[in-house]
């Protein structure tokens, strides 16, 4: 038998995409950065095998930006998961792309079969909404801006968290730093090589509010490391991921701060890149 693929639920579970989270968290000065990281890995593994069943079905996978992921239980009563559904629609320049993917429980839960504990839901859906610019950003336009039309808009990137008294100090919590190195390592493990993680110039040609020699972080990776700071277990509560911003990596003093909710936030610019709330949130 083959070996599974790189894209392949079983390569990008618990095992894999533990590795450069815990490289992230041990150099960000994290106590028990391994646990950390264990936990963040095993809270997005259903996201993660949704992902790389989409990454089969779309087609080209380069300069997509992931705009939401949302995992919840599956709205049917059946203990089999349905197949993967495809929904593609253009809107303001943009294609728009939603791709639906059902897992079991018991595989979600780290790519390979266990005994789910007897509340988890059987079956889950995670959607993950992505989109594609079909048509040149008009001249003088800001990129951010652009990205807006699909949704990532830039009030709500730096709309203050509702804290006791209605503000948020974006510079508060834990600092991370994150590298090329470190993206190239989550693209290994969990087969998300899309360029604008990568290469050069490929966010900003995205659509993204990206340097010409920079890249963006994979939201998921985002996801993880909250997840990891801040448990949630998506298997249970359900969670949705909202990504308004992108996290631009290799700038000088850039660095991820996840603050006490949860969210993660751009120290360059103090932008929202992740919002997390449950899944029934509305």
């Amino acid at each position: 038998m083959s070996a599974p693929s790189p894209t392949s639920p079983e390569q990008v579970g618990l095992r894999h995409a533990r590795q450069p989270l815990q490289r992230i968290l041990t150099r960000s000065g994290i106590d028990d950065a391994e646990a950390s990281a264990h936990r963040g890995a095993r809270a997005m593994a259903p996201a993660l095998a949704a992902l790389a069943l989409a990454r089969e079905i779309v087609d080209p996978w380069d300069g997509l930006i992931h705009r939401r992921c949302r995992i919840a239980p599956a709205p049917h009563s059946s203990a089999h998961p349905r197949p993967p559904r495809l929904r593609r629609t253009a809107r303001s320049g943009w294609e728009l792309i939603e791709v639906t993917v059902e897992l079991s429980a018991e595989v979600a839960a780290d790519g390979a079969p266990s005994t789910p504990p007897p509340q988890a839901w059987p079956v889950l859906q995670v959607r993950h909404d992505l989109a594609r610019r079909l048509l040149p950003a008009p001249e003088g336009a800001d990129p951010l801006s652009t990205a807006s039309a699909v949704g990532a808009a830039p009030t709500d990137a730096t709309r203050p968290a509702h804290g006791s008294h209605g503000s948020h100090n974006a510079a508060s919590g834990r600092r991370l730093i994150l590298t090329g190195d470190d993206l190239a390592a989550w693209a290994s493990a969990t087969g998300d090589d899309n360029p604008i993680h990568l290469v050069l110039g490929a966010a900003r040609r995205a659509g993204l509010a990206a340097e010409e020699d920079g890249v963006v972080a994979h939201g998921l990776l985002l996801a993880a490391l909250s997840l990891g700071l801040v448990p949630a277990d998506p298997r249970h509560e359900g969670l949705d991921l909202l990504f308004p911003a992108a996290l631009a990596v290799g700038r000088p003093g850039a660095a991820l701060i996840v603050d006490e909710r949860g969210s993660c936030w751009s120290a360059v610019g103090k932008l929202r890149v992740l919002r997390r709330q449950g899944a029934s949130t509305r």
